[in-house]
């Protein structure tokens, strides 16, 4: 039975979607580079309206894409572990006006089952969505000493983006018999 989604909460749910999206492209396209940063002409209907370096795209995109997977995780109850950088822990939003989980009426991840089934490994999936997790909180929303970029920070959040949207399909969508919205951005070959 398909059960559906408030129109609203529909909407954000999507909008977040995409953005990892654009980020996951945009990650990709970053762990091609070799040397210098490439040069970028963006377009809206053929008419160039950005040119410039690559990253005038790349480091906005994934940004967003790193605030809206925290949103989404904190959306199904996950956070970093008290004191960790490295492990998750599960904790039902508290805020009155936090959207998360439960207003869906589905049941809660449990760890450590939330990832059995996964495309990647149970610890490689919670140092990836760990790691998006530390990267919102101390290298993002605010500003701290704390924060060193990982050696494999591309591979880890591009990962994460991926795994965000898997548990999402499986939190969400599918006890509520729908079909995730299907990606909205994607990498175009160049043809010269």
């Amino acid at each position: 039975m398909v059960r559906p989604l408030d129109p609203e909460l529909t909407e954000w749910l999507r909008y977040r979607l995409d953005v990892l999206c654009v980020a996951q492209v945009a990650l990709r396209l970053r762990s091609t580079w070799q040397g210098d940063v490439p040069a970028v002409d963006i377009r809206f209907d053929g008419k160039t309206v950005v040119v410039g370096k690559a990253t005038v795209f790349t480091n906005p995109a994934i940004e967003a894409g790193v605030i809206h997977g925290r949103a989404l995780l904190e959306f199904l109850g996950f956070k970093l572990k008290k004191g960790s950088c490295h492990a998750l822990a599960m904790e039902k939003p508290s805020r009155k006006d936090d959207r998360h989980l439960g207003h869906v009426e589905v049941p809660w991840p449990v760890l450590p089952d939330a990832f059995s089934g996964l495309q990647v490994l149970e610890k490689p999936a919670e140092e990836a969505l760990a790691y998006l997790l530390w990267t919102a909180n101390k290298g993002l929303a605010h500003s701290t000493g704390a924060f060193t970029a990982h050696e494999n920070s591309i591979a880890l959040l591009e990962l994460s983006m991926g795994l965000v949207r898997e548990l999402m399909v499986r939190y969400v969508y599918q006890p509520l018999g729908q079909t995730a919205p299907p990606p909205t951005v994607q990498i175009q070959r160049r043809v010269d």
